[in-house]
C-alpha cells in the first residue's frame, strides 16, 4: 500500500534514524522551507542517532526538503547518514539539500532509480556514491561541493545482500 506524506515548512529536528522506508512518497514544501536537522546533543554519540533516510524497498520518491547533518568526525566503521540503502525499483530523489552529514547519499542495489536537481554541500565522504548493485539509474542536475572525499563515486556492480535490522553500510 502506497503511503503520501506531506512535510509542511519548518525545521524538524530528528534525534534517530528513519528506517525501512518503502512504497512511501515524503513530499516537502521545497529543500529552502522544509528541513530535517540533526539534534547536536546527540549527534555525534551514535551513528543511529544522526539525520539518516534508510531506504528498504521500491517505489519510494523523496522531494523538495534539506537534511542538515551534525557531524563533526568521520568513522568508516560507521553507517552514512544523509539517504542511503535499498531504494529498490522505480524510485526517485528530486530536489534534495544535503549538508553537513558523512556522505550525501550512499545508495546500494537499486534499479531505475533517478537522483534530480539535488545539491550537496560540505560533506565529510562522498557526495553522492552508488555502491553496489545498482542498475539503470540516472543522476542529472546535481552539484556537490566541498566533500571530503569523492563527489560523485560509482562502484562495481556485484549485488550485496541486504538485511533490513542492519542499519548503514561499510
Amino acid at each position: 500500500m502506497k503511503k503520501n506524506v506531506w512535510v509542511p515548512g519548518g525545521i524538524y529536528r530528528l534525534t534517530a534514524d528513519i528506517n525501512n522506508l518503502l512504497e512511501i512518497t515524503i513530499q516537502g514544501a521545497g529543500m529552502w522551507h522544509s528541513t530535517f536537522v540533526g539534534d547536536p546533543a546527540v549527534y555525534n554519540t551514535s551513528a543511529a542517532r544522526r539525520v539518516r533516510f534508510n531506504a528498504d524497498g521500491s517505489n519510494l520518491h523523496l522531494a523538495d526538503f534539506a537534511i542538515l547533518g551534525k557531524l563533526n568526525y568521520r568513522s568508516d566503521t560507521e553507517g552514512n547518514d544523509g539517504l542511503g540503502e535499498n531504494f529498490g525499483t522505480n524510485s526517485s530523489i528530486s530536489r534534495i539539500w544535503i549538508e553537513h552529514t558523512k556522505a550525501g547519499m550512499w545508495i546500494v542495489n537499486s534499479s531505475g532509480l533517478l537522483i534530480q536537481d539535488c545539491r550537496i554541500r560540505n560533506t565529510i565522504a562522498d557526495g553522492i556514491n552508488l555502491c553496489v548493485g545498482m542498475r539503470n539509474t540516472t543522476v542529472t542536475n546535481c552539484t556537490t561541493r566541498g566533500t571530503g572525499d569523492d563527489g560523485f563515486a560509482i562502484w562495481p556492480a556485484t549485488y550485496r545482500a541486504t538485511d533490513s535490522r542492519r542499519v548503514g553500510t561499510p
